[in-house]
């Protein structure tokens, strides 16, 4: 896979700015709602514009970053990727935001305001069914959508301009929330210009101040000991199309279809009873046996052998009930080279374990509808785009679960089965300080309903 270091990512860069308060801008300056006929209409051409992209307006940002050492001036790195980003704000409610990393992997969400003003993302379910999904900030905070997602045109004023050649430049007290609007840059901006045609906005341009006191590992891994002290900084040349006529359609449900029939069947018999083995490899490398974990559950015990074929148990657990709790829990039990004993579970422990519930390592019924399941280039998939991007954890029981299936990282679902097996392939990627890891997650059911845990306590 390739990809280069990348310093800053504006997906995640939403706990650097602002508050929580889901109400925080709600108040934007000015209205695109009153709009007199062109017979009379006293605004200025750049009023008119404004007030066309506040409507509706579909952004195109090209960024590039550049990496220099310090100490030498000389450049590290570069990056480049794209946002594109369909803001529908005649009601001021639907955001269409896509994302391709430098990598070439593309990544696009469509944010909506909820009912108590919060950001989530409108997407379909596993169930085929419409769906929102709260958003959350890197300290785990959900936070308002107004103040990350609005139109950035709906902040703009003719009186924030001043003319320049070939369009105007956006003035400095307004810029560096501009430029966070318009491509999630958190630092501050030298300077900012917006094309102009004399009737519409056709562009701009937006670069930062060179960002100092960064340090970080050489970009090549090859020398781990040593360390840059770096400055970066950003341009981002922008376009603009469809001013007031885009608009953002909600995700479209899959037509009712049967060929999924058949892996809902054999999902719903999986039940409290299989045997599911998993291994994750890079993609694009091949797998590698010995990161095969295998999970037996037989409705009352679930043992999980991290290590195939260890006889020592080492790093594997058990799932079982407390003879001495009669609560229905399953607690977890470690081996510690000699027998099992029940992990510690109060708050001052080193290792701290909470008992589930029988739902946690059962499958539900009926949690994937055969209508978002059809034809791929080698067999089923999974053919909804948005369910595709959450449903994976809807094929899996808790205790398999994976958290980045439930916040749109899925690339895509190839599936595969037999009578009585299940073969799942789950490309989805990994974010991390330096790009996207693309992850390839292989599961497989067999035992269905006749499985039987193969050690005890």
């Amino acid at each position: 896979m390739k990809f280069k270091p990348f310093l800053l990512l504006p997906l995640t860069a939403l706990a650097l700015i602002g508050c929580n308060d889901p109400s925080a801008s709600s108040s934007v300056p000015g209205s695109s709602s009153d709009i007199g006929s062109s017979e009379d209409d006293p605004r200025t051409p750049i009023t008119k514009a404004i007030d066309e992209a506040r409507l509706s307006v579909n952004i195109t940002t090209e960024n590039f970053q550049r990496v220099f050492n310090s100490k030498t001036d000389e450049p590290v790195f570069d990056n480049e990727y794209t946002y594109i980003y369909g803001f529908d704000a005649h009601e001021q409610v639907k955001t269409a935001q896509s994302y391709t990393t430098e990598s070439g992997l593309s990544l696009t969400q469509s944010y909506v305001r909820d009912d108590s003003g919060y950001a989530a993302v409108e997407y379909v379910n596993a169930k085929n069914e419409l769906s929102l999904a709260p958003v959350y900030d890197a300290d785990g905070y959900r936070f308002g959508y107004d103040h990350y997602y609005s139109n950035p045109f709906l902040y703009l004023t003719e009186a924030d301009l001043t003319e320049v050649e070939g369009g105007y430049e956006v003035n400095a007290e307004i810029r560096d929330y501009l430029s966070f609007l318009f491509f999630g840059n958190t630092h501050p901006v030298e300077s900012m210009i917006l094309y102009f045609d004399g009737t519409d906005f056709t562009g701009g341009h937006i670069q930062t101040y060179p960002v100092d006191g960064f340090t970080m590992d050489l970009p090549d891994g090859t020398q781990a000991d040593e360390y840059y002290q770096i400055y970066y900084y950003f341009e981002a040349t922008m376009t603009f199309e469809g001013a007031g006529s885009y608009r953002v359609e909600s995700p479209k449900l899959s037509p009712e279809g049967t060929y999924g029939a058949p892996v809902v069947d054999l999902l719903n018999k999986v039940g409290d009873n299989y045997t599911l083995s998993s291994n994750v490899y890079l993609a694009g490398t091949p797998k590698d046996p010995t990161l095969t974990s295998t999970t037996y559950f037989d409705g009352s015990t679930c043992y999980v052998d991290y290590e195939l074929g260890d006889p020592t148990f080492t790093n594997d657990v058990i799932y079982a009930p407390d003879p001495y709790e009669g609560d229905g829990l399953l607690y977890e039990y470690a081996y510690d080279g000699e027998s099992w004993g029940k992990a510690p579970a109060d708050s001052s422990s080193a290792y701290n374990v909470d008992p589930k519930g029988i739902e946690y390592f059962s499958l539900a019924q009926n949690t994937v509808s055969p209508s978002i399941i059809g034809p791929g280039a080698t067999g089923l998939t999974v053919i909804n785009e948005s369910a595709l991007r959450y449903c994976g954890n809807a094929f899996l029981p808790g205790v398999c679960s994976n958290p980045y299936y439930d916040i749109g990282y899925i690339l895509g679902i190839d599936i595969s089965f037999t009578s009585d097996s299940l073969t799942l392939l789950v490309d989805f990627v990994v974010p991390s300080n330096i790009g996207y890891y693309e992850l390839m997650y292989e599961y497989v059911y067999t035992d269905i309903g006749t499985t039987v845990v193969p050690v005890s306590i």
